[in-house]
């Protein structure tokens, strides 16, 4: 009689535990040249389990009135009736001499039958086969989650989907997708195929960062992932999360003390004056933050400071005058390094919306915020702490990505505005 079993396992490859593997055979020389038989009293198989993609089988041999010189089992999942020497038929002989056998075999495919035998090669080379017993695995698709949106600014976002199982499939693909009208597909204009690791330590979070968004604007986002069944390609998509751009930052500067504390030089003040406005385009755009900034030209200051308040000094040295150091010391006075509950966040940083991040802008969910302790004044990565961050390109590559330029100044303002988010406290 022929017994059905199903099962939902993960793929693997085979592997074969108490009996050795010959792949798909030709006909064995004086295995099968003599009579076939059918007889369960002398061959019987049976599946003892099915747990994961390994499914453990067993054979019972009776010797009484036969000689077995030879036995195995013989599988195959594309023919119902599989015999040895027949097509797409996999063998497997066992050399222990017990009268009971077992094999544990791993799934190779989902979603297909396989048929398996018993067999017996006695003394006088007739092979005594047992009924047949069948299986399938059946495919189970990955489950993914967008999540909410904790970081969103003017005109950028930061998206985060999550594979909540993996299935038994071959995963091609992941990333997100957008578009403003809701639910949006891979044929959106707005798409990232993203290569965030999904590494169950970081329980399978990966993300993409978007940029160039309309501001005060609404956006549907969606996880997906691509995956492939036995051959078979296909697309699922997670929930549709909406989220809202902002109008974005409020942070703008004056020269103190009334022009005071500009320097009698009219070519620093006008590095001065274009680092703090193309600062001022970062933080507002790629932050909801205020304050209000009071820049000072001081001869007596190595690099440059800024206080908690927002007072900023540039010293004489001319690579400091630009607008890596003015995003730098910005975020002193957004809270970093200076805010009373600074240091309580450890390191690495504790908390989400900072960590999510670093590792969604960086597209490795491996990293980590750090800097917030013992005293540090500063954080890291993103932080500009050097001026060959921004200007070499390679200088802060991690995993392939350039995390310079003009990126690293986005990544300033977005990293601020996460650690606030965070619950980083500022002076008003």
């Amino acid at each position: 009689m022929r017994k059905f079993y199903f099962a939902f396992v993960t793929i693997a490859l085979f592997v074969i535990a108490s009996c050795s593997q010959n792949d798909e055979l030709p006909i064995d020389s004086g295995a099968s040249t003599r009579t076939i038989k059918y007889d369960n009293s002398i061959v019987h198989v049976s599946i003892n389990s099915i747990v994961g993609p390994t499914v453990s089988l067993s054979a019972f041999f009776k010797q009484e009135g036969v000689t077995i010189n030879k036995r195995g089992f013989v599988w195959s999942m594309k023919n119902n009736k599989p015999t040895i020497g027949g097509k797409s038929i996999f063998r497997l002989i066992d050399f222990t001499g017990k009268d009971t056998i077992t094999n544990t075999l791993n799934t190779t495919y989902v979603d297909t039958y396989y048929y398996v035998r018993g067999y017996a090669i006695t003394s006088t080379a007739d092979t005594i086969y047992s009924d047949i017993d069948s299986f399938m695995i059946s495919s189970i698709k990955p489950q993914i989650e967008t999540m909410p949106i904790t970081n969103r600014t003017r005109i950028a976002a930061i998206t985060i989907g999550r594979f909540i199982s993996y299935g038994n499939v071959t995963i091609n693909g992941f990333g997100i997708c957008m578009n403003s009208k809701g639910y949006p597909t891979m044929n959106d204009q707005y798409i990232a195929a993203v290569d965030t690791a999904s590494d169950t330590n970081y329980k399978g979070q990966f993300g993409a960062f978007f940029d160039n968004l309309a501001a005060n604007t609404m956006y549907h986002v969606r996880a997906y992932c691509i995956y492939t069944v036995n051959s078979h390609r296909d697309t699922i998509y997670a929930n549709d999360r909406i989220f809202k751009t902002t109008f974005g930052g409020d942070v703008q500067w004056t020269w103190g003390d009334n022009d005071k504390g500009k320097s009698s030089d009219a070519t620093v003040n006008a590095r001065i004056a274009q680092a703090m406005d193309s600062a001022m385009y970062y933080y507002n755009n790629y932050s909801n933050l205020y304050h209000r900034i009071t820049a000072n030209y001081n001869p007596g200051v190595p690099t440059a400071d800024c206080t908690l308040s927002g007072w900023m000094r540039f010293g004489p040295g001319e690579t400091y005058q630009w607008v890596g150091t003015a995003q730098h010391e910005i975020s002193h006075a957004m809270g970093v390094g200076t805010a009373w509950n600074w240091s309580s966040f450890g390191d690495p940083w504790s908390k989400p919306i900072a960590t999510q991040s670093i590792r969604v802008l960086l597209k490795d969910m491996t990293q980590n915020i750090h800097g917030a302790y013992n005293n540090q004044i500063h954080f890291w990565p993103g932080g500009i702490n050097y001026r060959n961050e921004v200007e070499n390109p390679g200088t802060s590559n991690t995993k392939g990505v350039v995390f310079s330029g003009v990126y690293m100044l986005k990544v300033n303002a977005m990293m601020c505005n996460a650690l606030r988010e965070d619950g980083l406290a500022s002076y008003y």
